[in-house]
Order: structure tokens, then sequence, then C-alpha cells
């Protein structure tokens, strides 16, 4: 997960909790620190969350990277974004993220974002939009 609020990625945390899903959750608090770990990674992750702004190196231009990477170009990627511009959800597509998630306000709200992960982690492949 690449996000910067320590509050967003809490309640992230929580919401795969909640669905039960045993995976391993590695945080990264900015685009740089995003870009290292996808280049020095052993295996590639399951999937990104991926918040688009980032301190440092945007969400974008962590996507393009990864999309460009050799190994990692497949992984699955959601965009968690606060962001309701649809040019914002237009660029993650044309980028190649699997899915966008408009960060909202309540948690009930945030717990939609389960069943999105679920299905990517599912079938990696799947158009989440």
């Amino acid at each position: 997960m690449a996000e910067d609020n320590a509050t967003d990625a809490f309640v992230i945390q929580e919401v795969i909790a909640e669905r039960g899903l045993d995976v391993d959750v590695e945080i990264v608090v900015n685009g740089e620190e995003a870009i290292r770990y996808i280049e020095r990674c052993a295996s590639c992750p399951a999937l990104v969350l991926l918040d688009l702004n980032l301190p440092k190196v945007s969400g974008f231009e962590v996507l393009k990277r990864l999309r460009e990477s050799g190994k990692c170009a497949d992984t699955p990627v959601i965009v968690v974004s606060s962001s309701p511009a649809q040019s914002d959800r237009d660029a993650s597509k044309k980028l190649g993220a699997n899915g966008y998630f408009q960060k909202p306000i309540t948690l009930s709200q945030f717990m939609e974002l389960g069943p999105m992960i679920e299905k990517a982690l599912a079938d990696p492949k799947s158009d989440l939009s």
C-alpha cells in the first residue's frame, strides 16, 4: 500500500481485516519509497493499493513505473484516492490501473473497498472500474 495518510492506511487495513483476508500489508508513505519497493522486491506484490497524492513522486508516476517494470507489470493496482475528478480516473485507467476507489467520508462507505480487493486478489486481470 502506498499511502501517506496514517488514518487512511489504518482504515484500509481494517477493511482488509474485516474481509478476513490473510495478506501481509506493506506500507510505504511516499512515491519514491513505492518505486524502490517495487524495484527491490524479490517477488511482486499480489496487489497494490495506490494513493495518487503521494509526497516526492506522484501516484501516477508510481503506476507508470510499475507498468513499465519488467517483473511487476501485471500486478493489479487499485487507485485509492480522495480525488473525485474524472480526469484522475481516466488517467489512472490509461496508465493501467485495474480499479479506482474514491476515499469516502464514513467507515461504512470505506468498507466497499473490501470486495474490490477480494476480486483483484482472486482475478488479477479483472477490470474493477
